[in-house]
């Protein structure tokens, strides 16, 4: 699975905001990735290695893009235990400690990220949040404080889970996504219109299109200078 489907058969590209080192502290939504790209392997066999490219820049994000496409996915990782597995590790959530997900917990986290993904669509899109999914969401969020471990973090008091149990992620998702939606900023959230992932534009200039623009952008760019050059009017493709 990856971002996109023609780079599906051996390598998985995502993204994410949380650090990849928690050094045995609970996991909270304020903690953000440096910036850097996170690439983790995960070898199921001899011949295959799976590389995380983590673009969502927020946990509730790269949540959302555990599908290759959207609206119409082929492969999702949270359909297998191992697939979650590894999303977990590259996201920095799980350093072995984790157990497999059962069944009816993978279907859990599927539905929940369907709810996810329905607000910050169309918060991505203009349009009026969803009341159902939003309401799912802060509700799941309000029933977790009561087990979060709070820690001083740059001078405010921060929620944060010790992730011991798959079932509790839609815990640090529903923080992550409450986050997002309190602190935005919410104006520069996108979604990319090759393989529909969500990300948060973090650039400096706020003119991010693509989830990645080595991978979705290149490709975009290609398929439209190529519709140029098939009608007959050759055009070099435009630099950003």
């Amino acid at each position: 699975m990856g971002c996109c489907p023609h780079r599906s058969h051996h390598f998985l590209t995502i993204k994410t905001s949380f650090t990849s080192e928690t050094n045995g502290r609970p996991i909270t939504s304020q903690r953000r990735f440096s910036g850097d790209t996170l690439t983790y392997h995960h070898a199921r066999s001899s011949v295959m290695e799976l590389t995380f490219e983590l673009a969502g820049n927020s946990l509730c994000l790269d949540f959302t893009n555990t599908v290759n496409a959207r609206p119409t996915a082929k492969r999702d990782l949270l359909e297998t235990p191992e697939g979650l597995s590894a999303w977990l590790k590259a996201s920095g959530l799980d350093h072995g400690h984790v157990p497999s997900a059962e069944p009816p917990v993978l279907a859990e986290l599927r539905e929940f990220r369907e709810l996810v993904y329905a607000v910050f669509h169309d918060v991505a899109r203009g349009m009026p949040m969803p009341i159902g999914p939003l309401t799912s969401i802060v509700s799941r969020h309000a029933a977790a404080l009561s087990s979060a471990t709070w820690e001083m973090v740059d001078d405010r008091l921060i929620p944060g889970w010790s992730l011991v149990h798959p079932s509790q992620i839609p815990d640090l998702v529903a923080a992550s996504a409450v986050q997002l939606l309190q602190s935005g900023p919410l104006s520069r959230l996108g979604q990319c219109p090759s393989c529909g992932w969500l990300f948060l534009d973090t650039s400096r200039n706020g003119k991010r299109r693509w989830c990645n623009m080595a991978t979705c952008g290149s490709r975009d760019k290609s398929s439209r200078y190529f519709d140029r050059t098939k009608r007959g009017t050759p055009q070099p493709p435009h630099r950003t």
